[in-house]
C-alpha cells in the first residue's frame, strides 16, 4: 500500500484525476472551470508508526502537503478542488469523534492549505455549527445533510443566521447545502418519485431532499 507521501501514489492519482476529468467534459463548447470532489479517508492512517516513509513527522503538515499537491494538480487544468472537511476538524474538542473530526491531529491544516479550495461540511447525525468556523477562516463552504430532515432544516438555519448576522464577506462564503445520498442516482430518482420504496436507504435521502429544498424554495437561503 502506498502512503500519501510515496511519488508514485501522487503520479497515479494525478493520472486518475485527470482520467476522471476528461471522461466528464462537459458536452458543450463553452470555457467554464470544473471542480473535482476529492476524498481523503486514508489520513486516518496519516503519519502512522508502521509506514517507513511518515512515522514520527507532523501529521497536519502531511496532510497539508498532500491536500496542496492536489489542488496544484487541480489548478494547473483550471479546476477547483472541493474535499470533505471532517479532517480539518478536532473531532475530541468538539466532540464530533474520528469520523465527523480528526482525532490524529491533522486539523491543524487548515491553516496551511489554500483558501480556494471548497469544505463539503458533511454532519448526519446533528447540525454541528462548524460550516460557520470554515467561512471565518475565509474557506466557501456547502453544508451537507444525509438522511435525517431535521438535521438537514438545522443546517439550512445555521446558514441563515450566519448570513443575517455576520458581515457580507463571511457570510458570502455560507455557500448553501447540497444533499448527499450515499445510494447510485437511479435508486434515488426511483424513491424520489415513489418508483421504488424498496431502498430505505434513498427513500430517507429522498425524503430529506424534499424537505429540505421545499424550505428553500419557500423561503430561501436569508
Amino acid at each position: 500500500m502506498r502512503g500519501q507521501i510515496d511519488p508514485r501514489s501522487h503520479d497515479s492519482r494525478g493520472a486518475g484525476m485527470r482520467r476522471h476529468c476528461r471522461e466528464r467534459r462537459p458536452p458543450f463548447a463553452m470555457q467554464i472551470v470544473m471542480l473535482l470532489h476529492v476524498c481523503h479517508t486514508g489520513v486516518l492512517l496519516i503519519g502512522d508508526d508502521a509506514c517507513p516513509r511518515c512515522k514520527g513527522q507532523d501529521r497536519a503538515k502531511l496532510f497539508a502537503r498532500e491536500v496542496q499537491t492536489l489542488h496544484d494538480h487541480l489548478a494547473r487544468s483550471n479546476r477547483i478542488l472541493w474535499m470533505w472537511g471532517d479532517r480539518f476538524l478536532n473531532g475530541g474538542v468538539s466532540g464530533l469523534g474520528q469520523w465527523e473530526g480528526s482525532l490524529n491531529n491533522t486539523e491543524a491544516a487548515l491553516h496551511s492549505v489554500p483558501k480556494d479550495i471548497v469544505i463539503s461540511d458533511w454532519h448526519y447525525d446533528s447540525a454541528a455549527p462548524t460550516a460557520a468556523l470554515f467561512a471565518t477562516e475565509g474557506f466557501n463552504v456547502i453544508s451537507l445533510p444525509w438522511r435525517k430532515a431535521n438535521i438537514a432544516l438545522g443546517q439550512l438555519d445555521l446558514i441563515r443566521t450566519v448570513r443575517a448576522n455576520a458581515n457580507d464577506t463571511i457570510g458570502a462564503r455560507m455557500q448553501g447545502v447540497l444533499q448527499t445520498t450515499w445510494c447510485d442516482l437511479g435508486a434515488f430518482v426511483k424513491a424520489y418519485y415513489g418508483e421504488d420504496t424498496s431502498n430505505q436507504q434513498a427513500l430517507e435521502a429522498a425524503n430529506c431532499f424534499k424537505i429540505l429544498f421545499s424550505a428553500i424554495r419557500n423561503s430561501g437561503l436569508k
